[in-house]
């Protein structure tokens, strides 16, 4: 892919026309996961030859350590600011 590539098909790159909104993480992974095994079932080996590529090869299938996390209300409403909730809209969080 170049960035002439992304330039001439920018129309379809933008065109959300049938796209979804999933309103939970379930119905987000309902449709990410079928792709994902897609993917997996027709990977094809990249060319050993590249130094990015043995670094791909290196973190694929690699585990972290388990982890917890918390957050306070500060946290929550700075996400909130963050991704641009704001108290003008009736429609986003109060």
């Amino acid at each position: 892919m170049t960035p002439e590539d992304v330039r001439y098909n920018w129309d379809k790159i933008t065109d959300f026309t049938g796209a979804s909104c999933p309103a939970n993480i379930n119905e987000a992974m309902a449709e990410w996961y079928p792709v994902v095994l897609s993917v997996q079932k027709n990977h094809v080996e990249p060319n050993s030859t590249s130094s990015v590529t043995s670094s791909w090869e290196k973190a694929i299938g690699a585990k972290f350590p388990d982890q917890s996390f918390s957050y306070g209300e500060r946290d929550a409403i700075l996400y909130a600011l963050g991704v641009g909730v704001s108290t003008q809209h009736d429609d986003h969080l109060p």
